[in-house]
Protein backbone atom coordinates (compact mmCIF):
# COMPACT_ATOMS: atom_id res chain seq x y z
CA UNK A 1 0.00 0.00 0.00
CA UNK A 2 1.38 3.49 -0.76
CA UNK A 3 -0.26 5.60 1.39
CA UNK A 4 -0.90 6.11 5.84
CA UNK A 5 -4.88 5.49 5.25
CA UNK A 6 -3.81 2.03 2.86
CA UNK A 7 -1.76 0.72 4.90
CA UNK A 8 -5.01 1.51 7.88
CA UNK A 9 -6.76 -0.64 5.24
CA UNK A 10 -4.10 -3.41 5.74
CA UNK A 11 -4.25 -3.84 8.22
CA UNK A 12 -8.04 -3.35 8.94
CA UNK A 13 -9.71 -6.59 10.32
CA UNK A 14 -6.91 -9.64 11.17
CA UNK A 15 -7.12 -8.05 14.59
CA UNK A 16 -4.80 -11.56 15.73
CA UNK A 17 -2.85 -12.20 12.52
CA UNK A 18 -0.21 -9.53 11.78
CA UNK A 19 3.20 -10.49 12.84
CA UNK A 20 3.86 -7.36 15.11
CA UNK A 21 0.65 -7.78 17.05
CA UNK A 22 0.85 -11.45 17.93
CA UNK A 23 3.94 -11.78 20.26
CA UNK A 24 1.96 -11.02 23.68
CA UNK A 25 1.99 -13.96 25.90
CA UNK A 26 5.15 -15.68 24.13
CA UNK A 27 7.39 -14.41 26.62
CA UNK A 28 7.76 -16.20 30.24
CA UNK A 29 5.99 -19.57 28.24
CA UNK A 30 9.28 -21.22 26.87
CA UNK A 31 12.10 -22.85 28.73
CA UNK A 32 14.78 -21.01 30.11
CA UNK A 33 17.39 -21.99 27.91
CA UNK A 34 14.98 -20.53 25.15
CA UNK A 35 14.22 -17.45 26.44
CA UNK A 36 16.70 -15.15 25.14
CA UNK A 37 15.88 -16.21 21.48
CA UNK A 38 12.67 -15.41 22.28
CA UNK A 39 13.57 -11.85 23.34
CA UNK A 40 16.28 -11.42 20.20
CA UNK A 41 13.02 -12.30 17.81
CA UNK A 42 10.43 -10.12 19.64
CA UNK A 43 12.63 -7.36 18.93
CA UNK A 44 14.01 -8.39 15.78
CA UNK A 45 10.04 -8.65 14.82
CA UNK A 46 9.17 -4.96 16.13
CA UNK A 47 12.04 -3.54 14.00
CA UNK A 48 11.09 -5.56 10.73
CA UNK A 49 13.82 -7.79 10.61
CA UNK A 50 12.41 -11.05 9.45
CA UNK A 51 16.20 -12.90 8.14
CA UNK A 52 17.34 -12.00 11.66
CA UNK A 53 13.95 -12.77 13.64
CA UNK A 54 13.90 -16.21 11.57
CA UNK A 55 16.75 -17.09 13.03
CA UNK A 56 16.42 -16.33 16.44
CA UNK A 57 12.84 -18.10 16.76
CA UNK A 58 14.40 -21.13 15.24
CA UNK A 59 16.86 -21.19 17.99
CA UNK A 60 14.22 -21.07 21.00
CA UNK A 61 12.07 -23.64 19.06
CA UNK A 62 14.87 -26.00 18.86
CA UNK A 63 15.30 -25.56 22.43
CA UNK A 64 11.63 -25.70 23.28
CA UNK A 65 10.48 -28.13 20.39
CA UNK A 66 7.32 -28.93 21.99
CA UNK A 67 6.36 -25.32 23.12
CA UNK A 68 3.26 -23.88 21.41
CA UNK A 69 4.09 -19.99 21.93
CA UNK A 70 7.49 -20.43 20.46
CA UNK A 71 5.91 -22.65 17.03
CA UNK A 72 3.68 -19.62 16.69
CA UNK A 73 6.91 -16.58 17.36
CA UNK A 74 8.77 -18.83 14.88
CA UNK A 75 5.39 -18.59 12.48
CA UNK A 76 5.30 -15.00 12.83
CA UNK A 77 8.79 -14.66 12.37
CA UNK A 78 8.50 -16.41 8.84
CA UNK A 79 5.33 -14.28 7.29
CA UNK A 80 7.73 -10.81 7.89
CA UNK A 81 10.08 -12.98 5.91
CA UNK A 82 7.98 -13.56 3.58
CA UNK A 83 8.17 -17.60 3.71
CA UNK A 84 4.54 -18.64 3.75
CA UNK A 85 5.45 -22.15 3.62
CA UNK A 86 7.33 -22.45 6.47
CA UNK A 87 4.67 -20.09 8.46
CA UNK A 88 2.08 -22.78 7.31
CA UNK A 89 4.42 -25.53 9.07
CA UNK A 90 4.68 -23.63 12.02
CA UNK A 91 1.07 -22.66 13.12
CA UNK A 92 0.17 -25.90 12.06
CA UNK A 93 2.52 -27.53 14.62
CA UNK A 94 1.47 -25.30 17.12
CA UNK A 95 -2.49 -26.37 16.80
CA UNK A 96 -1.21 -29.44 17.12
CA UNK A 97 0.50 -28.62 20.63
CA UNK A 98 -2.73 -27.31 21.69
CA UNK A 99 -2.81 -23.87 20.38
CA UNK A 100 -6.42 -23.41 18.46
CA UNK A 101 -6.54 -19.84 19.83
CA UNK A 102 -8.59 -17.29 17.04
CA UNK A 103 -5.16 -15.85 16.60
CA UNK A 104 -3.11 -18.78 15.50
CA UNK A 105 -5.92 -20.13 13.56
CA UNK A 106 -5.99 -17.17 11.37
CA UNK A 107 -2.69 -17.44 10.65
CA UNK A 108 -2.60 -20.74 9.90
CA UNK A 109 -5.28 -20.04 7.16
CA UNK A 110 -3.78 -16.90 6.23
CA UNK A 111 -0.13 -18.68 5.81
CA UNK A 112 -1.95 -21.74 3.59
CA UNK A 113 -3.70 -18.69 1.13
CA UNK A 114 -0.46 -17.22 1.03
CA UNK A 115 1.33 -20.59 -0.29
CA UNK A 116 -1.13 -20.71 -2.39
CA UNK A 117 -3.26 -23.57 -1.29
CA UNK A 118 -6.73 -22.24 -0.56
CA UNK A 119 -8.32 -25.72 -0.60
CA UNK A 120 -6.35 -26.12 2.99
CA UNK A 121 -7.16 -22.92 4.00
CA UNK A 122 -11.11 -23.41 3.82
CA UNK A 123 -10.60 -26.23 5.38
CA UNK A 124 -9.17 -25.13 8.34
CA UNK A 125 -11.80 -21.95 8.54
CA UNK A 126 -14.11 -24.41 8.41
CA UNK A 127 -12.83 -26.63 11.42
CA UNK A 128 -12.56 -23.67 13.81
CA UNK A 129 -15.36 -21.56 12.46
CA UNK A 130 -17.46 -21.33 15.74
CA UNK A 131 -14.23 -19.87 17.77
CA UNK A 132 -13.30 -17.12 14.92
CA UNK A 133 -14.89 -13.90 14.81
CA UNK A 134 -16.89 -13.16 12.05
CA UNK A 135 -14.83 -9.91 10.81
CA UNK A 136 -11.51 -12.37 10.54
CA UNK A 137 -13.42 -15.43 9.61
CA UNK A 138 -15.67 -13.35 6.82
CA UNK A 139 -12.68 -11.49 5.31
CA UNK A 140 -10.24 -14.89 5.42
CA UNK A 141 -12.94 -17.05 3.81
CA UNK A 142 -13.20 -14.26 0.83
CA UNK A 143 -9.66 -14.42 0.52
CA UNK A 144 -9.33 -18.24 0.43
CA UNK A 145 -11.73 -18.28 -2.86
CA UNK A 146 -14.85 -17.72 -1.14
CA UNK A 147 -16.09 -14.03 -1.52
CA UNK A 148 -19.75 -14.62 -1.65
CA UNK A 149 -19.63 -17.04 1.86
CA UNK A 150 -17.89 -14.48 3.23
CA UNK A 151 -20.26 -11.80 1.93
CA UNK A 152 -22.75 -13.38 3.88
CA UNK A 153 -20.85 -13.81 7.13
CA UNK A 154 -20.03 -9.84 7.13
CA UNK A 155 -23.47 -9.08 6.27
CA UNK A 156 -25.21 -11.31 8.82
CA UNK A 157 -22.63 -9.65 11.41
CA UNK A 158 -23.57 -5.93 10.31
CA UNK A 159 -27.13 -6.57 10.39
CA UNK A 160 -26.71 -8.48 13.68
CA UNK A 161 -25.20 -4.78 14.93
CA UNK A 162 -21.65 -5.41 14.71
CA UNK A 163 -21.75 -2.07 12.29
CA UNK A 164 -18.30 -0.96 12.73
CA UNK A 165 -15.74 0.75 10.14
CA UNK A 166 -13.65 -3.21 10.41
CA UNK A 167 -16.41 -4.99 9.30
CA UNK A 168 -17.84 -2.52 6.68
CA UNK A 169 -14.65 -2.33 4.97
CA UNK A 170 -14.21 -5.77 5.41
CA UNK A 171 -17.54 -6.13 3.62
CA UNK A 172 -16.37 -4.01 0.99
CA UNK A 173 -13.41 -5.89 0.18
CA UNK A 174 -15.20 -9.15 0.20
CA UNK A 175 -17.33 -7.18 -2.32
CA UNK A 176 -14.52 -6.42 -4.67
CA UNK A 177 -13.43 -10.12 -4.54
CA UNK A 178 -16.60 -11.33 -5.59
CA UNK A 179 -16.90 -8.55 -8.87
CA UNK A 180 -19.63 -6.61 -7.36
CA UNK A 181 -17.94 -3.09 -7.51
CA UNK A 182 -20.68 -1.04 -7.43
CA UNK A 183 -21.62 -2.50 -3.67
CA UNK A 184 -18.06 -2.70 -2.90
CA UNK A 185 -17.65 0.95 -4.02
CA UNK A 186 -20.48 2.06 -2.13
CA UNK A 187 -19.47 0.19 1.06
CA UNK A 188 -16.20 1.94 0.83
CA UNK A 189 -17.01 5.05 0.48
CA UNK A 190 -18.90 4.96 4.52
CA UNK A 191 -15.40 5.42 5.67
CA UNK A 192 -13.06 6.42 2.80
CA UNK A 193 -12.26 9.92 1.84
CA UNK A 194 -14.09 10.59 -1.56
CA UNK A 195 -10.80 11.62 -3.13
CA UNK A 196 -9.22 8.47 -2.05
CA UNK A 197 -12.14 6.17 -3.42
CA UNK A 198 -10.73 5.95 -6.69
CA UNK A 199 -7.28 4.70 -6.05
CA UNK A 200 -8.79 1.95 -3.45
CA UNK A 201 -10.83 0.75 -5.91
CA UNK A 202 -8.32 0.92 -8.66
CA UNK A 203 -5.83 -1.58 -5.84
CA UNK A 204 -8.49 -3.62 -5.30
CA UNK A 205 -9.20 -4.32 -8.83
CA UNK A 206 -5.37 -4.97 -9.55
CA UNK A 207 -5.68 -7.49 -6.75
CA UNK A 208 -8.72 -9.23 -7.23
CA UNK A 209 -7.15 -10.56 -10.66
CA UNK A 210 -7.25 -14.76 -10.61
CA UNK A 211 -4.15 -15.95 -9.59
CA UNK A 212 -2.98 -13.30 -6.96
CA UNK A 213 -4.01 -14.69 -3.67
CA UNK A 214 -0.72 -14.83 -2.50
CA UNK A 215 -0.20 -11.46 -3.89
CA UNK A 216 -3.20 -10.55 -1.91
CA UNK A 217 -1.97 -12.53 1.83
CA UNK A 218 1.04 -10.60 1.41
CA UNK A 219 0.11 -6.81 0.29
CA UNK A 220 -2.90 -7.54 3.50
CA UNK A 221 0.08 -8.48 6.24
CA UNK A 222 2.46 -5.79 4.18
CA UNK A 223 4.75 -8.02 3.14
CA UNK A 224 6.88 -8.98 -0.15
CA UNK A 225 6.79 -12.95 -0.98
CA UNK A 226 10.36 -14.03 -0.69
CA UNK A 227 12.15 -17.42 -1.48
CA UNK A 228 11.49 -20.67 1.03
CA UNK A 229 13.01 -23.64 1.02
CA UNK A 230 10.17 -24.71 3.86
CA UNK A 231 10.80 -25.31 7.80
CA UNK A 232 13.99 -27.25 8.79
CA UNK A 233 13.89 -30.74 9.09
CA UNK A 234 15.42 -30.79 12.44
CA UNK A 235 12.32 -28.22 13.37
CA UNK A 236 9.54 -30.53 12.43
CA UNK A 237 7.44 -31.93 15.27
CA UNK A 238 7.50 -35.54 14.18
CA UNK A 239 10.98 -35.17 15.30
CA UNK A 240 10.68 -33.74 18.44
CA UNK A 241 8.36 -36.59 19.76
CA UNK A 242 7.13 -35.81 23.38
CA UNK A 243 7.29 -38.42 26.33
CA UNK A 244 3.14 -39.68 26.04
CA UNK A 245 3.91 -40.28 21.67
CA UNK A 246 7.12 -42.42 22.48
CA UNK A 247 4.39 -43.93 25.56
CA UNK A 248 2.13 -44.53 22.58
CA UNK A 249 4.77 -46.06 20.35
CA UNK A 250 6.27 -48.10 23.05
CA UNK A 251 2.87 -49.74 24.41
CA UNK A 252 1.96 -50.13 20.18
CA UNK A 253 5.02 -52.00 20.05
CA UNK A 254 5.08 -54.31 22.80
CA UNK A 255 1.13 -55.30 21.61
CA UNK A 256 2.52 -55.90 18.41
CA UNK A 257 5.10 -58.41 19.79
CA UNK A 258 4.80 -62.75 18.98
CA UNK A 259 3.57 -64.79 21.30
CA UNK A 260 6.45 -66.99 23.26
CA UNK A 261 7.24 -69.83 21.76
CA UNK A 262 5.72 -72.07 24.13
CA UNK A 263 2.64 -73.33 24.88
CA UNK A 264 0.56 -75.62 28.16
CA UNK A 265 0.39 -78.64 28.29
CA UNK A 266 -3.33 -79.17 27.35
CA UNK A 267 -2.13 -77.07 23.94
CA UNK A 268 -0.05 -79.49 23.04
CA UNK A 269 -0.54 -81.68 20.08
CA UNK A 270 -0.72 -85.17 19.96
CA UNK A 271 2.73 -87.25 20.20
CA UNK A 272 2.71 -88.44 16.34
CA UNK A 273 1.44 -85.58 14.61
CA UNK A 274 4.15 -83.19 16.23
CA UNK A 275 7.20 -85.93 15.40
CA UNK A 276 5.64 -87.64 12.47
CA UNK A 277 4.96 -90.92 13.51
CA UNK A 278 2.27 -92.92 11.92
CA UNK A 279 -0.42 -94.37 14.93
CA UNK A 280 0.25 -98.01 15.91
CA UNK A 281 -2.04 -100.87 14.57
CA UNK A 282 -3.59 -103.52 17.05
CA UNK A 283 -0.52 -105.98 16.51
CA UNK A 284 1.69 -103.47 17.18
CA UNK A 285 0.13 -102.29 20.32
CA UNK A 286 -0.01 -105.92 21.37
CA UNK A 287 3.57 -106.19 21.23
CA UNK A 288 4.00 -102.93 22.89
CA UNK A 289 1.95 -103.96 26.52
CA UNK A 290 2.81 -107.49 26.22
CA UNK A 291 6.11 -109.37 27.97
CA UNK A 292 10.01 -108.53 27.58
CA UNK A 293 10.11 -112.16 25.72
CA UNK A 294 8.41 -114.37 23.41
CA UNK A 295 7.88 -118.54 23.86
CA UNK A 296 8.07 -120.68 20.85
CA UNK A 297 7.52 -124.68 21.47
CA UNK A 298 8.89 -123.94 24.65
CA UNK A 299 12.29 -122.13 23.80
CA UNK A 300 12.57 -117.93 25.48
CA UNK A 301 13.33 -115.49 22.87
CA UNK A 302 14.69 -112.12 23.80
CA UNK A 303 12.85 -109.19 22.59
CA UNK A 304 16.02 -106.99 24.12
CA UNK A 305 18.87 -106.69 24.09
CA UNK A 306 20.58 -108.14 27.33
CA UNK A 307 23.63 -107.52 28.80
CA UNK A 308 25.21 -109.85 31.52
CA UNK A 309 27.12 -107.54 34.38
CA UNK A 310 30.59 -107.55 34.55
CA UNK A 311 32.36 -108.44 37.53
CA UNK A 312 34.38 -105.51 38.73
CA UNK A 313 37.09 -107.96 39.23
CA UNK A 314 38.66 -111.09 37.25
CA UNK A 315 39.96 -113.48 39.73
CA UNK A 316 43.66 -114.42 39.66
CA UNK A 317 45.29 -117.41 37.89
CA UNK A 318 48.24 -118.94 38.87
CA UNK A 319 51.87 -119.47 36.64
CA UNK A 320 51.20 -123.28 36.88
CA UNK A 321 47.91 -122.77 35.78
CA UNK A 322 49.16 -120.97 32.53
CA UNK A 323 51.44 -123.42 31.78
CA UNK A 324 49.83 -126.39 32.22
CA UNK A 325 46.54 -124.80 29.52
CA UNK A 326 49.09 -124.43 27.30
CA UNK A 327 50.33 -128.03 27.15
CA UNK A 328 46.95 -129.00 26.73
CA UNK A 329 46.37 -127.20 23.62
CA UNK A 330 45.69 -129.73 20.66
CA UNK A 331 47.97 -129.51 17.52
CA UNK A 332 45.21 -128.71 15.15
CA UNK A 333 44.80 -126.05 17.16
CA UNK A 334 48.87 -124.87 17.40
CA UNK A 335 48.40 -124.83 13.29
CA UNK A 336 45.37 -123.09 12.96
CA UNK A 337 47.06 -120.05 14.53
CA UNK A 338 50.13 -120.52 12.60
CA UNK A 339 50.31 -117.56 9.43
CA UNK A 340 50.12 -118.97 6.43
CA UNK A 341 53.62 -120.62 4.44
CA UNK A 342 55.21 -120.72 8.17
CA UNK A 343 57.64 -123.10 8.35
CA UNK A 344 56.38 -126.61 10.37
Amino acid sequence: MTNSSTQTFVRLALTTALASAALAGCTGKVAPAASASVAKAQMALEAGKGGKAVRHAEAAVLAAPRDAATRVLLGHAYVEDGRFFSAAASFADAVTLGDTSPRTVISLALAQIGMGDQTAAAATLDRFEEVLDPADFGLAVALAGQPQRGIYVLSDAIRAGQNTVTMRQNLAYAYALAGHWREARLMAAQDVAAGELGNRMAEWGALAQQGYSRVRVAQLLGVEIGADAGQPAMLALGNNPGVEQLAAEAAAKSEEAPAPAFALASELPALEQSVGIAPMDEGEAALADGPAFTVVDGTRFVRSEMVQAIPAALPAVSHQARRAARSDASPGMAAATRPAGAAS
